[in-house]
């Protein structure tokens, strides 16, 4: 209302000619490329998974690939957020990737994130509420072992603030595929090899990234 206003009195002071209907619009979409210096694929982040002893790397890299989540809603996940089997495959997304013929029997969902400074948990990024598919068996597999094994999730993936796992993350990654790949980087990656290497469509795969646009 305040830009009506203003726009109008350039209007009646001749400072615009414009006499047509005021509109206010997005600004026009640029894409961008891509962040990332390095590829990275399924079956890297697989047996990177596999060789580590330690749960919550393992859940890091798993959830974060594929799962395309970010750092911090990894680090807030909890045992309860998972559903499996035909559970799962009702939702919206697992029958987004049954449709592309990927993996569709295992979902989590989002309802919140990490503070990067203190352990406390807040609400997600804006558009990133929601149910997330897991697109690989094989690493669906290896979370639901992982769920098994541990009473507590939060056990594992809250022994630490997020810099700390940052710095675990950098340790663990060293010499081996991941070693450019920080964990903010595992969800880009894994939308960039879903967007050369599946069949869902550009809507299916931004909203399973839940990108704003």
């Amino acid at each position: 209302k305040s830009l009506k206003r203003f726009f109008y009195w350039m209007q009646e002071e001749g400072h615009i000619q414009w006499t047509g209907e005021f509109r206010l619009r997005n600004a026009p979409f640029v894409a961008q490329p891509t962040p990332l210096d390095y590829a990275i694929t399924p079956a890297d982040v697989l047996k990177f998974a596999k060789e580590q002893r330690n749960d919550k790397v393992k859940l890091l890299a798993l959830c974060g690939f594929f799962f395309s989540l970010r750092s911090q809603e990894t680090m807030a996940l909890k045992a309860a957020d998972f559903r499996s089997g035909k559970a799962a495959s009702v939702a919206k997304c697992a029958q987004a990737m049954a449709r592309a013929g990927l993996y569709s029997q295992l979902i989590v969902y989002i309802s919140r994130q990490r503070r990067n400074s203190k352990r406390r948990e807040v609400m997600p990024k804006l558009h990133s509420q929601g149910w997330v598919a897991c697109f690989n068996k094989e690493a669906a597999q290896e979370i639901i072992a992982i769920l098994n094994r541990q009473e507590k999730l939060t056990d594992v993936l809250q022994t630490h603030q997020n810099r700390a796992t940052y710095r675990m993350w950098g340790e663990a990654t060293t010499d081996t595929p991941l070693d450019e790949i920080s964990l903010k980087d595992l969800r880009r990656a894994s939308c960039c090899w879903l967007g050369d290497n599946s069949l869902l469509t550009d809507r299916e795969l931004k909203k399973h990234g839940r990108w704003k646009r």
